[in-house]
């Protein structure tokens, strides 16, 4: 225990309590510290004239608002069959209810394109946004004896990213 005089009558304690055991074969350590400050002399006027201009200089017509944010992540990816034809895809992503998109803070990469594929980036909703692409294979195919050979490499396309939601 350790006991500290300051000017003006405030007392300081504090006591660190220092303890090791073992359980389940571990060495725990438990550290406790407890601090007490006593009051001020209530004849020490200067200490509660210094506080209180800065308690009046608040201003209660502009109160300070906290965000709730948080960020998300997005991946998407689509391949297509053989001999299919091309593909617009407009993935959908939509705020959590409760939350709202932060436009400015998407960013959506495209991680995977084939040949023939594109990535056209993303739109703003009103519910959140849309990542547009056209997936397409490459080659062709034909027709033999009643019987499809494929001649074409599969199309894909995939993106990924991150984005904040904002609670509301």
């Amino acid at each position: 225990m350790v006991k500290l005089e300051t000017p003006k009558n405030t007392m300081l304690v504090v006591a660190v309590v220092s303890a090791i055991g073992t359980l389940l074969g571990g060495i725990g350590t438990v550290l406790l510290a407890i601090a007490t400050i006593s009051s001020p002399d209530p004849d020490d006027q200067d200490i509660q004239e210094s506080i209180e201009p800065k308690l009046a200089d608040v201003d209660d017509t502009n109160p300070s608002v906290t965000e709730l944010r948080r960020k998300l992540t997005v991946t998407r990816s689509y391949t297509n069959d053989h001999c299919s034809g091309g593909k617009n895809m407009a993935w959908q992503v939509n705020a959590s209810e409760g939350w709202t998109i932060d436009p400015a803070s998407i960013e959506i990469t495209p991680a995977h394109v084939s040949s023939k594929s594109s990535y056209n980036g993303y739109e703003l909703t009103d519910t959140g946004f849309v990542v547009t692409g056209r997936v397409r294979n490459n080659g062709n195919c034909v027709k033999v004896l009643g019987q499809t050979i494929s001649r074409d490499g599969r199309g894909s396309l995939a993106v990924s990213g991150t984005y904040d939601e904002i609670r509301n």
